[in-house]
This record gives structure tokens, sequence and C-alpha cells, in this order.
């Protein structure tokens, strides 16, 4: 990606340096959470780090280890501060951080004010259909419906031959017990991984449970419910992906190809501009 991942941790690593370099007013003392030397750490700077949504118990965990971390880095700062006699190198590398940090800064704004984020299904299906090769399953994918009834029913063949004979292009029956009955219908007219599946019906993979996905339909419970599934269609692992699984994927790829796309367009223009202005000057040999 054209923004670099490592920017972020460059943001972070600079508002950590920030914190300990900024003394606060005297008439905020009372905040002071501990003083390094002549370097303090208040609360307003562990506010600022510290999500509004975390629980109590994390909040307190990433107060603690950020106020560990903050005392270190003064220590060592303070130590270097009197042994370090090499600070234009020192000062150097600050200059690239806050280079980089304005560009960082400044790519992210003009993507978010200019980058076009809207996708037409007909682009996303046209790098699917190019890049058939490359979308290969790791997993079985399904297409698949069921019912949910009470695990204390015991007799329950009427409900699976419903369910065993019905089809996603005839499900009225199904749909007709549910309204005479305590039956709960639910469909999966796209692909699903099985395992999620499996997880959404509370189930996981036995040798019965395998024997049935065979039949196309199988029976499993939980501690309240009892499950009847029927397989539509199956997909294994080895074949293509189908699209609806990975649609969310070729979205990112997308308009990441487009970010950058838009980004150097962006620089040129600037090189453009500024060679036109003569504001780039190359050295004659």
């Amino acid at each position: 990606m054209r923004i670099l991942k490592n920017s972020i941790f460059i943001v972070l690593i600079a508002s950590m340096f920030l914190f300990s370099c900024n003394p606060k007013p005297e008439a905020q003392a009372d905040n002071v959470i501990v003083t390094v030397h002549e370097r303090s750490l208040y609360n307003s700077d562990l506010d600022a780090v510290i999500p509004s949504y975390f629980i109590p118990e994390d909040s307190a965990e990433v107060a603690d280890n950020y106020i560990s971390s903050w005392i270190n880095q003064e220590l060592i700062y303070q130590y270097a501060k009197q042994r370090l006699r090499d600070t234009m190198r020192i000062h150097g590398k600050i200059q690239d951080y806050r280079r980089e940090l304005f560009r960082y800064e400044m790519e992210t704004e003009y993507v978010k004010s200019n980058l076009d984020s809207s996708l037409r299904v007909d682009e996303i299906r046209d790098y699917y259909e190019s890049n058939l090769g490359e979308y290969k399953l790791e997993e079985l994918a399904v297409k698949a419906h069921y019912i949910i009834m009470d695990a204390e029913v015991l007799s329950y063949y009427y409900e699976l031959d419903k369910v065993r004979r019905s089809s996603p292009g005839d499900m009225d029956l199904l749909y007709d017990a549910e309204k005479r009955s305590n039956i709960q219908v639910f469909e999966h007219n796209d692909w699903i991984y099985f395992s999620d599946l499996l997880e959404e019906i509370n189930a996981t993979l036995t040798p019965e449970l395998e024997y049935g996905l065979q039949l196309g339909y199988f029976t499993t419970q939980d501690d309240e419910n009892r499950y009847i599934v029927k397989i539509n269609e199956q997909k294994m692992s080895g074949d293509t992906i189908p699209m609806s699984l990975i649609y969310s994927e070729i979205e990112k790829v997308l308009l990441n190809q487009r970010q950058n796309e838009l980004l150097d367009k962006f620089v040129n223009d600037l090189y453009q501009d500024a060679k036109s202005k003569q504001s780039i000057v190359y050295k004659e040999n």
C-alpha cells in the first residue's frame, strides 16, 4: 500500500515523544501522574491514548503499561542526553520523522477528500473473472437451509422429511410449517463456509455429520434446539472460490489500486506544477 504500514507506528512513537517533551502549565500540577527528573506525565496524556470504549479492567492494564513504558523511555532519554554527543545525527532523524509525518498526514487527507470509494458490481465481477486462477477454496463451502425446533421434541420425522424433500426453489411447505408450528426457517441461498455454518448451529464436525453431509442433509442439536439441515450445493477445497465469499476482499484490492493511482496522479501533478514554475532545478554536469 502506498501509505506505509509503519507510518502508524511512527505516529504512535511521535505521540509518545510529544507527550514526554512538552511540559504542562503549573496549573495542571494536581493532574500529574508521575515525574521523572523534570518531565511529568499527566492524566490528560493518559486519556489521549486509552479508548473511551475500554472496560475499566482493560483501561487499568493499558494505563499501567503506558506509564511503565513512559518512565522507561524518559529514563533512557535523560541518560542519553547526558552522554550522546553526535546530536546532529539525531536531529537529522527527527527531521526525517517530521517529513514522514507530514507526508503521511497529507496523503491521508488527500485520499479522504478525493478517493471515490464506490465500486460497481460489474467492476468486482470483471476483476474476479480475470483472476479466477488465484482464488481457490481452502475449505468446504455450501449453500444450505435449515430449521430450528425444540430439542425436547423427540419425534421429528415429519420435519426431517419436509426438510429433506425441500429445495431453494420450493420452500413454501417449510414456511407454511413455520406458521403452524414452533419452528424457525433459515436460508443461505448464497455461499457460506461450512465451518461458519457449523458455528451458526452450534455444531462440530463428527463422523455422523460427515455422513449426513454426503447424503445432503443431517440433524444436530445443542441443549435447547435441534437443527435439521439441507445441503443444496457444495464446493470442495481446491475449487474456485465463489465470488460472494471474496467480494469484500476484491473491494479492498480495487480500492487500494484506485488509491495508488490517485496518489500517483497527485504526485505527478505536483511534479509537473513545480517543473513549470522552475521550482525543480537539476544540477548540470
